[in-house]
């Protein structure tokens, strides 16, 4: 049965605060408490759905995060191989209830972290992820102490006189911390903003993302499509490479046109200059590299690259 698309519609933009995303919460409560040991994810208790709201509510939730759409077959395929196979409606009438705290488990543990966009592990409290890295150094753990509160009170006075859609930048408090600590407390202050950003990035219930995708592009494409041109990636989407990471046995499956601009792309990350071929009728010659600018206006290329599929295994001999 083939599987069926499932319509993607954008969410609204996202109130964006620079490097530090919380914007979003003006207006609200006082976003963090300084008490190291609570647990910050607030348990809203059950969810309802009706099967089809389910799972299109996934789907573009995922969608506007991650800039991927998947199809309904294969994000069916990672809720049942995360265990959360009784989640998914036997119908698009079923009428089901799943916890808020699961639901969240469900959407980075599992579905973002198999599409490369999350770490595997879910952020439950930004203050408390730090607190655990520095609890057994006790230097590190002095200097936490300090800074902890410090993180708090900019938050909630910053917040307090945010507009929606201005940027928030967290220099200043880093910068205090590095003069009022010293490096130790500056890489603290760094990982409070970076635990704060990752934790509100992984919550399906805002609309704040790490990037501001300029398109949607489909998951399909890696597989099927030829096309390379993106904004995310000169040769080869930046999406598609958070993919592989995380799922590198599908490197086989995918588009040949796709591969040659994967090697295009990590030439010129290399700092190559890089000439693309056509895809066809190419002499049999796919990407052209310079070692430079100068190089690439006066002379051929330096390194010609084909690349090939090979599907046999191959013995470490040959």
């Amino acid at each position: 049965m083939r599987a069926r698309r499932i319509g993607y519609v954008a969410a609204p933009p996202a109130p964006q605060v620079g490097r530090l995303n919380v914007a979003e919460m003006a207006g609200s409560r006082a976003p963090f408490s300084a008490a190291a040991g609570e647990n910050y994810s607030e348990v809203m208790g059950g969810i309802w759905f009706r099967g089809r709201e389910f799972i299109t509510s996934l789907s573009e939730t995922v969608g506007y995060k991650t800039g991927l759409a998947i199809d309904e077959e294969r994000l069916r395929t990672i809720v049942h191989e995360a265990g959360y196979g009784e989640s998914w409606p036997e119908d698009d009438d079923a009428v089901l209830r799943i916890r808020s705290e699961e639901f969240e488990e469900l959407f980075v543990a599992r579905v973002l972290h198999r599409l490369g966009a999350s770490a595997p592990d879910r952020a439950i409290s930004p203050i408390a992820e730090v607190y655990h890295c520095t609890k057994d150094d006790p230097e590190r753990k002095a200097v936490f102490d300090a800074v902890a509160p410090e993180f708090v009170t900019f938050l909630n006075d910053a917040v307090a006189v945010a507009e929606p859609g201005t940027k928030l930048d967290p220099s200043s408090f880093v910068e205090a911390a590095v003069e009022r600590h010293g490096r130790v407390g500056g890489e603290i202050a760094l990982q409070l903003v970076t635990s704060v950003n990752e934790y509100l990035f992984q919550s399906p219930f805002n609309s704040i993302r790490r990037v501001e995708w300029d398109d949607i592009r489909e998951l399909d494409e890696l597989f099927a499509a030829e096309k390379l041109a993106s904004p995310h990636g000169e040769y080869f989407d930046q999406r598609f490479v958070d993919f592989l990471a995380e799922n590198f046995d599908e490197i086989d499956e995918i588009n040949r046109r796709q591969f040659e601009g994967l090697a295009a792309e990590f030439f010129g990350r290399q700092g190559y200059v890089v000439q693309i071929g056509p895809g066809r009728a190419d002499d049999g010659v796919d990407i052209r590299l310079w070692p430079n600018e100068n190089a690439a206006e006066r002379l051929p290329a330096a390194v010609l690259v084909q690349c090939k599929r090979e599907r046999r295994k191959i013995s470490k001999g040959s």
